[in-house]
């Protein structure tokens, strides 16, 4: 998966990682209700997945204006279950390859 300037989750951050990356990594290594930490919270994206599917979440950066940019992103999160965003990102991959 990569992130696109055409993507609702797209920010300024230079290296920002896609949702749907992090949906998996999320998923494999931690359980509804464990807490997730990133020392590096940059956009955000891994606060807004772990809000996402249910985990606690902790993440700080150096930088105010990042910090920010995460926070708008998490106001905004979708109250889906993690069944929707499962399917959500297979519609994505589907997509993605029809169009290769």
């Amino acid at each position: 998966p990569t992130t696109c300037n055409g993507m609702h989750e797209k920010t300024p951050h230079p290296t920002q990682k896609p949702e749907e990356l992090l949906r998996k990594i999320v998923l494999a290594s931690s359980n509804v209700g464990d807490l997730v930490v990133d020392p590096f919270l940059g956009s955000g994206t891994t606060a807004v997945v772990a809000e996402q599917l249910g985990r606690r979440w902790l993440g700080c950066d150096i930088s105010a204006e990042y910090c920010t940019w995460a926070v708008q992103r998490i106001e905004l999160v979708r109250d889906w279950s993690v069944e929707r965003w499962i399917q959500y990102d297979q519609e994505n991959a589907r997509r993605r390859m029809s169009i290769r």
